[in-house]
């Protein structure tokens, strides 16, 4: 009976009201989290290049801006080329090794609008300071560029 009558106090002890210095200590706790949870796309945040040149002066330039806006984080990407001028805003979604760009809405200056909200754009992978591109709705156009999980893209100074 003593024992049950301890556990009984220990129980109802903590499940009292909190104190302040509880409700202090549980806040930091959570705004921990999300600072952890946010942190690894925060590896991600500048901009990315890759460019292709065709015979017959064929070029294309690819270029991706990952920036954070009010807790979310989204990728401007402009494509000039070729009969191309691509404007386009994505959600970046992924951690720090694997990131992938969703698409969200075409921007101004915008010329042609194939993809569709929520298509897969890219994935970018991070391996030992390397940069892996997998290509999704956005291809190269030569075809020597199209094999997936190669490095195409630098990070700009």
């Amino acid at each position: 009976m003593v024992i049950f009558s301890s556990l009984f106090s220990l129980f109802v002890g903590c499940s009292g009201t909190s104190s302040p210095a509880n409700e202090k200590s549980l806040k930091s706790l959570e705004n921990n989290e999300a600072k952890t949870v946010s942190q690894p796309l925060e590896f991600w945040i500048g901009d990315y290049t890759f460019s292709e040149f065709a015979p017959q002066n064929q070029n294309m330039f690819y270029r991706f801006t990952i920036y954070k806006d009010d807790g979310n984080y989204y990728a401007e990407i402009s494509i000039d080329g070729f009969q191309t001028v691509a404007r386009l805003k994505a959600k970046v979604a992924g951690d720090e090794k694997y990131i992938t760009l969703l698409f969200d809405k075409y921007l101004p200056n915008n010329i042609f609008e194939p993809y569709v909200e929520g298509e897969v754009l890219l994935n970018f992978e991070k391996n030992n300071s390397q940069l892996y591109t997998y290509w999704g709705g956005i291809q190269p156009i030569l075809e020597s560029n199209k094999k997936s999980g190669k490095i195409y893209f630098v990070v700009e100074p």
